[in-house]
């Protein structure tokens, strides 16, 4: 009986993904394995374009010595291309449907005005109504985005801390402080992870705010650079659905003046773990974080920092690289030294278009002890290298 086979496998690319790039992807996934032959090579060609993807044929010899393995060297294959192709930001696609609603009329729309007099009666009940009313957004809009990803692919927007890409953002942050005492921070942001093996990231980012910020005297403002941050992370990729990492944020007072920083060297040591969610769709996960925030040298008339810093984290795909991410500001905190709690509910709106990436946070407290702010907002335009 003859001991190899030659063994035809299919492979979808979406539109817009890179054929060469793929094709190269496709041939190293075969070619890995030990028991695909090397004489005859594997051969990969672009077969079609098919109604829902770019079609790709593998097509190589594998070495049945044992006919069982068959199976076992297919299972690999796919698993590893699966891998490259994450890596690589190349989408597999899904079957897609255009549907097309013909309104000859505009819809009805009635104003039930007998629920008025309960509507006036709930703006009067303060801050909680409008805590409730956010948090019934972030739920309508989570609902949302679960139905909207159910049969759409979504690449890697940058969101995930264990999947760090190269990047350069600038970040314009507002917070309406007690009082309405105004902080306007736009910081200029540097990222760039080194691939140590093929489970192993090390990844760096350095972090430099200016800060605009009103004086105590109405009217007044003045601008200056805050703290230079910076962060090291190692990175443990175990399974495609399970990585963790962990790392340390050393903040220095460079602030040009006392009112820009906090005046201390700071360490944040912490790590977290990231769980895809496939269930929910593609590019979804759930990355809780803990970091311990503390001071160990700087200006001794300022107060010690002593915080507990929590990110729970969950990130929602969206069709078209758009993402909704809830909780991911790292304002929820704890501090030890007050046992006072600061604890906001942010929303983070983005999307990613090739290269670049925009989003927009928002931020509310629902427990406000220790009085950050009232509001907070935060635009990010980023660009991938």
């Amino acid at each position: 009986m003859e001991s190899r086979q030659l063994r035809p496998i299919m492979a979808g690319i979406a539109s817009g993904s890179d054929p060469p790039k793929a094709v190269a992807i496709v041939y190293r996934s075969a070619s890995e394995h030990h028991q695909v032959t090397k004489h005859p090579s594997p051969e990969v060609y672009f077969e079609e374009f098919g109604n829902n993807a770019l079609n790709l044929g593998l097509y190589h010899w594998v070495d049945l010595a044992i006919q069982l393995n068959r199976c076992r060297i297919m299972n690999t294959t796919r698993h590893r291309r699966e891998a490259l192709f994450t890596e690589n930001g190349i989408a597999i696609p899904f079957p897609q449907r255009d549907v097309h609603l013909d309104m000859v009329q505009p819809f009805k729309v009635e104003l039930n005005t007998a629920s008025s007099g309960a509507f006036a009666s709930s703006r009067r009940t303060g801050k909680m109504t409008r805590y409730r009313a956010y948090i019934s957004l972030c739920l309508i809009g989570a609902c949302g985005c679960l139905m909207a990803n159910a049969d759409e692919h979504s690449s890697n927007v940058g969101q995930d801390f264990t999947r760090p890409l190269g990047r350069v953002d600038l970040r314009w942050t507002y917070q309406n402080r007690v009082e309405n005492n105004e902080y306007d921070e736009t910081a200029l942001r540097l990222e760039q992870p080194f691939r140590l093996s093929e489970r192993w990231t090390f990844n760096t980012r350095f972090n430099l705010p200016g800060i605009y910020k009103n004086l105590p005297k109405p009217g007044e403002h003045e601008w200056g650079l805050g703290d230079l941050d910076i962060q090291t992370a190692l990175i443990r990729q175990f399974t495609e659905r399970y990585s963790l990492g962990g790392g340390v944020r050393t903040i220095m007072p460079t602030a040009s003046e006392e009112r820009f920083g906090a005046g201390k060297y700071r360490l944040l040591v912490g790590g977290g773990l990231r769980a895809m969610l496939p269930e929910i769709g593609s590019g979804s996960f759930i990355a809780p974080q803990l970091q311990y925030d503390f001071d160990v040298a700087g200006d001794k008339a300022r107060d010690g920092i002593k915080r507990l810093r929590i990110l729970p984290t969950l990130n929602v795909g969206l069709p078209q690289d758009q993402f909704l991410t809830f909780l991911s500001s790292g304002d929820l905190r704890y501090d030890f030294n007050t046992q006072k709690w600061f604890v906001p509910i942010d929303v983070t709106y983005g999307k990613r278009w090739n290269n670049f990436i925009t989003s927009l946070q928002a931020a509310y407290p629902i427990v406000d002890d220790m009085q950050l702010y009232e509001f907070k907002t935060e635009l990010r335009v980023g660009y991938f290298f």
